[in-house]
């Protein structure tokens, strides 16, 4: 009742005699319902946890309990179990078995009550990717035979679509948990997954700490690769990564170069699979991208090169900055450090020298910030095993004396080679673009 009074009091609901014929001549104040309206989702929001609340005792005793009925074939109609216990075991259906599953679902029919719905929907959302597709099923029947307006969107399609209206209403992402009178940190049921990929599936997202709380909230590593990726891939379309969801794709899923961090989780949609591959593509080419700044910007000082490179970090699969202490304490510190400890190799030297180690394709390609020729070396062959099969020392590792030109041009015809060197003279962009071109794969 308090909270009932609350609400009317938040709203201006005061009931005088005049109060309809006072608002005929105009709608409620707009700002008054504005100001107010997070006061009264804050009182349902304090309803909805205590009626959650309500629903205490140890669940598993029960079922144990039941579970010795369902072995000694005991019929559903000869069951005997209170209210209240039946109620408590509503929201704890067991999903490893699907006889018992149904055993139970069963047992609460026969002994229906309309609080039961509420128990089933807590158990169907919180376990929505465990339960076997036939037991789901049944669930989803039930509660929409009793609470259509609940049921309508228990579906695999019915979660997209959920996350999908409430981003074209322009509500809440919070809304999918007040459709199902559930409190918000209900969140983390496995069903709001689909819910939110249907939410962040198109369009753009401005507030990527409240995406950080909300993946925080739902605590499941499959997810967030759904919905990074996802965002990573609608922002990049658009043509720009915003520096908060760099952030908060490499605080969640990690660095793109590592393999696990972005590898495709098991039992995923093909549609899954291949946008988290394209969105760790993408991440790695955008963390290329500035490393690559760093490098001729902050390491060295080479614009030509730096030009160069930006517009060929789509075919980077891995990178790695090797240099001294004093050339990594060159770094801004408003770099990541843990970008910063995978790809930056620190020798004991103390030569300025570095070396930027690019994988693009099958080929290693190897800038220095001294300045001189850049060395190519293809994967699998003789001199690529004899420098990255064992540890780097020294920057002068990478270069190979012996090593022919990259490429030779005559007046009539050029020349591609698979490994070699090359100097940074002359119309140098334009034989490399061609190399590229001859040589890297989908160009």
């Amino acid at each position: 009742m308090a909270a009932d009074k609350e609400v009317k009091m938040a709203l201006g609901f005061n009931f005088r005699a005049t109060f309809f014929s006072e608002t005929a001549k105009g709608a409620l104040d707009e700002e008054v319902v504005r100001t107010n309206t997070k006061r009264v989702q804050k009182v349902r929001e304090d309803i909805i946890q205590t009626l959650e609340a309500d629903v205490t005792g140890d669940a598993e005793h029960i079922i144990k309990k039941i579970r010795s009925l369902y072995k000694q074939d005991t019929p559903v109609a000869r069951v005997r179990i209170p209210y209240k216990e039946l109620r408590l075991v509503s929201y704890n259906i067991p999903y490893e078995d699907f006889g018992f599953s149904k055993y139970i679902i069963d047992i609460l029919e026969v002994n229906w009550f309309s609080s039961y719905t509420r128990g089933l929907v807590h158990s169907t959302l919180k376990h929505w990717t465990d339960f076997e597709p036939d037991i789901k099923t049944i669930l989803c029947e039930l509660i929409s035979k009793y609470s259509p307006d609940t049921g309508k969107y228990l579906s695999e399609a019915g979660a997209y679509k959920l996350g999908y209206d409430i981003k074209k209403d322009k509500k809440e992402i919070r809304e999918c948990c007040r459709i199902f009178n559930l409190s918000f940190n209900r969140i983390s049921y496995s069903y709001f997954s689909e819910v939110m990929v249907g939410y962040y599936d198109s369009g753009e997202i401005s507030d990527f700490d409240e995406v950080n709380r909300l993946l925080s909230l739902h605590n499941n590593k499959i997810t967030d690769k759904r919905i990074i990726s996802r965002l990573v891939i609608n922002h990049f379309n658009r043509r720009k990564i915003p520096p908060a969801l760099f952030k908060l794709a490499i605080s969640r899923v990690g660095d793109p170069s590592v393999p696990s961090n972005w590898a495709t989780p098991k039992n995923v949609s093909r549609e899954d699979a291949e946008k988290i591959e394209k969105a760790k593509q993408i991440m790695i080419q955008i963390v290329s991208s500035r490393f690559i700044k760093l490098f001729y910007r902050s390491i060295c000082d080479d614009t030509e090169r730096l030009n160069f490179w930006l517009n060929h970090t789509d075919g980077v699969k891995d990178f790695k900055v090797y240099g001294s202490s004093y050339s990594r304490n060159k770094i801004p510190y408003n770099w990541d450090s843990s970008l910063i400890d995978s790809h930056f190799v620190v020798l004991n030297s103390k030569s300025d020298n570095c070396a930027l180690v690019m994988h693009i394709d099958d080929f290693a390609i190897i800038e220095f910030s001294g300045g001189g020729a850049l060395y190519v070396y293809k994967k699998g062959s003789a001199d690529y095993k004899s420098i990255f099969s064992k540890r780097i020392e020294k920057i002068d590792d990478f270069k190979i004396p012996y090593l022919s030109n990259l490429i030779d041009n005559d007046y009539y015809y050029s020349s591609y080679e698979d490994e070699g060197r090359m100097v940074h003279i002359g119309n140098w962009q334009h034989r490399l673009d061609m190399w590229f071109r001859k040589k890297i794969s989908k160009r």
